[in-house]
């Protein structure tokens, strides 16, 4: 069956922020979106920021899964990437 999403949640999309990411940010968007969905449904401490694509790329780089290299780059990442951002940051 189809399903609807239940809840606030803020929309993320390209050139948020300032970032010129057209083309290759749109798993971080994703992940923000998501993220936003877990603060304002009560799954993330309230007042928490959502981080930048900048900020999720250092996050992936402090959960072990993504060398330093990725930080400041336009290096794409998928859905398993996604996963590892929503357990280290919502734990």
């Amino acid at each position: 069956g189809n399903e609807t999403v239940k809840g606030d949640y803020e929309y993320y999309h390209y050139g948020q922020d300032g970032e010129q990411d057209a083309g290759w940010g749109c798993a971080y968007r994703s992940a923000q979106t998501l993220l936003s969905w877990m603060q304002l449904n009560g799954y993330m401490a309230p007042g928490v920021n959502i981080p930048t694509v900048g900020g999720l790329q250092e996050s992936l780089v402090q959960a072990g899964d993504k060398p330093e290299s990725l930080i400041g780059s336009r290096t794409w990442i998928g859905s398993c990437e996604v996963f590892v951002l929503l357990d280290h940051l919502c734990g």
